[in-house]
């Protein structure tokens, strides 16, 4: 491959056939060398090629030169001669480069390589001659490059070039293995006269193409859990430092435990300070989360989006014991909805593994305690509460490595990393303590031998919680036929009507309850607070004073009175607004009128006496809230 001189330089031939019966073991690519290559650092003499069959049935061949490709006299420079020996710019019309490639060959390397096609590139230009003249349209399927370090030979569509030869082949391009015998010499100027002939019979198979096929399957052990029976916490707990009476340790402090803190690595005492959740359901939301019960307050409000932790942190109200801590419980709200509830008194299972809605507890912390939360230990449950899963990773497609199935209810990965081969199937377990219905998704993924991401399909599998069931009526009944003298029948008995067991006739006396009373509703400061879109009459900005027609400081509006914290005129403005919008909505059977509340709070104001009227608003608020939000 260099100048055209007497001596014809450089030949590469190559034999292309289809050969079936050779191994799958052979690699896509082979590398043939000229052992007795001269380190003269022309463009022209071949030191190396290697042959790539790609996974679209293209062939390429590398090229490599001792020097720089076009570069004939070795100085580094393709364009232009230091030496006596003529240099045209790139590979001018006085260089070329051949090759001949011999297509058909059965003899794996023994035979004498003759060419049915050639390769010309001369003059910057590349020119395909079949040696058969009746054979065209070869060139389409071909191109060549010129790189810094070698020429690129490249036919495009193999299936398509061989048929145009006359090759005996099918149509279609998925023929297996590829064989060809390949051989090249070259001349001056290093060694000056050819070296021999390389004749190399090579088999080349298409390279692996990844392929994703990971099928995920999930069960669990059970389809229900409970009922769930109040049991006394395991963990370490508070509970009022007043349940037990019983000091053991002699410190002051009568709970339930006396353990020396010191001998623990976790646990809970003295109510939760923070914790840090993940919020496992779909896409980006809104969150709401709010101290309940005693001392109620606002504690987290932002965006939380799906597997990005975040932290809920105790605030500095209420009594010593509550300061700093999330009180006795939480509540969690998505976008406005139906808020979830985690208790965290620690008088009941609290730590990493916890899952309460589209929420899962990953870490936290308790006012007494230096240590952080116990992680839920799912064994340790009741038996009615527990539940094993079971994953299978089925691989249909190319080997998997780095193979982790992760659950959107679990802390940590449920199996992995392993790897999968093609073929083959995994099976992992993991065990929870479930306190509600609970739907749990998995999913399972690792890498290709491209390092492509392959991911399965996502499984999921719901356990439903069961309640607890009704209890008997007539358990324990006590009618007696003789205590109230009313004969509602006019049948000469008169029992007591069944009022110790309600509308059930436990006896069989066919006497029945007289008319039971008109049963109202109400719906407390806390609903309305978080449920601004059920208001009818009034709105969010309407102000304290001019519906009640009273004095009230700082005449706030009356979302801001809900929202409102402390006793006397505070506690009357939450109460007396819950009270308002009840009385307003047809969907709730309030006791008093809108009239009827107003006047209350009138009174109230006028009289001094805001206990009285913040007692009786509070009693009528707690009736139960009908309303299905």
């Amino acid at each position: 491959m260099k100048m055209i001189t007497p001596i014809k330089s450089a030949l590469l031939s190559s034999a292309l056939l289809l050969a079936a019966s050779f191994t799958a073991s052979a690699a896509n690519t082979h590398t043939i060398l000229d052992g007795t290559e001269l380190a003269f650092p022309s463009g022209y003499d071949i030191k190396e090629i290697t042959f790539t069959l790609n996974a679209d049935y293209s062939l390429t061949a590398d090229i490599f030169p001792t020097g720089v490709p076009g570069d004939t006299d070795g100085d580094g420079d393709p364009n232009a001669s230091s030496s006596a020996i003529p240099d045209a710019p790139g590979v001018g019309p006085s260089e070329y480069l051949e090759i001949d490639m011999e297509c058909g060959a059965t003899d794996q390397g023994t035979g004498s390589c003759i060419p049915n096609v050639v390769f010309i590139y001369t003059n910057n230009t590349l020119i395909v001659s079949p040696t058969d003249p009746l054979v065209t349209g070869l060139d389409q399927y071909v191109t060549f490059d010129v790189l810094l370090d070698r020429y690129v030979l490249t036919i495009t569509d193999l299936v398509a070039f061989k048929a145009a030869l006359g090759m005996a082949v099918t149509n279609t391009v998925n023929f297996g293995a590829f064989s060809f015998i390949a051989s090249f010499a070259d001349g001056q100027p290093d060694d000056l006269v050819p070296d021999n002939a390389v004749c190399e019979y090579v088999s080349l198979d298409l390279p692996m193409v990844a392929q994703c096929g990971l099928t995920l399957t999930k069960t669990s052990s059970v389809s229900t859990v409970g009922p769930i029976i109040d049991t006394m916490s395991s963990q370490i707990g508070e509970h009022d430092d007043s349940d037990s009476g019983n000091d053991a340790d002699n410190s002051g402090d009568s709970d339930d435990s006396d353990i020396d803190p010191n001998t623990l690595v976790c646990g809970c005492k003295g109510k939760v300070t923070d914790l840090e959740l993940m919020y496992t359901g779909a896409g980006t939301v809104n969150l709401d989360v709010n101290r309940i019960g005693p001392f109620a307050a606002d504690l987290f409000d932002g965006v939380v989006q799906n597997g990005s932790p975040f932290t809920v942190t105790g605030i500095n109200f209420g009594p010593k014991g509550f300061k700093n801590t999330l009180g006795v419980a939480i509540s969690l709200s998505v976008d406005g909805g139906t808020p979830v509830e985690i208790h965290t008194s620690c008088s009941e299972p609290i730590g990493p593994g916890f899952v309460a809605g589209d929420f899962v507890v990953l870490s936290g912390n308790s006012r007494k305690l230096t240590q952080p939360l116990c992680a839920l230990d799912p064994t340790a449950c009741p038996l009615n509460q527990q539940v094993t899963y079971t994953y299978t990773v089925t691989n249909a497609g190319t080997d998997v490595t780095g193979l982790v199935v992760v659950d959107d209810k679990m802390v940590d990965p449920v199996g992995g990393p392993v790897s999968l081969l093609a073929g083959n199937n995994v099976v992992f377990t993991a065990d929870a303590c479930l306190f509600e219905t609970t739907t749990n998704i998995a999913s399972a993924s690792g890498l290709l031998i491209d390092s492509t991401t392959c991911s399965s399909n996502t499984a999921s599998v719901t356990v439903d919680l069961l309640l607890p069931p009704e209890p008997d009526p007539c358990n324990g009944s006590v009618d007696s036929d003789s205590d109230s003298g009313y004969d509602n029948n006019l049948n000469g008995d008169s029992d007591d009507s069944d009022a110790d067991s309600g509308d059930t006739d436990c006896d069989g006396d066919s006497d029945t309850m007289p008319v039971t009373p008109i049963a109202y509703e109400g719906c407390g400061p806390y609903f309305w607070k978080k449920n601004k879109n059920l208001w009818t009459t009034y709105s969010a900005g309407d102000r304290f004073d001019s519906i009640f027609g009273v004095d009230a400081a700082g005449n706030k509006s009356l979302k801001r009175t809900l929202k409102g914290k402390g006793a006397k005129r505070q506690a009357l403005g939450r109460h007396a607004t819950a009270a308002l919008l009840n009385a307003a909505n047809p969907g709730v059977n309030y006791m008093y009128t809108t009239g009827e509340v107003i006047s209350i709070v009138v009174d109230a104001y006028a009289t001094g006496n805001h206990a009285t009227a913040t007692s009786i608003l509070k009693e009528q608020n707690k009736k139960g809230c009908p309303i299905n939000n």
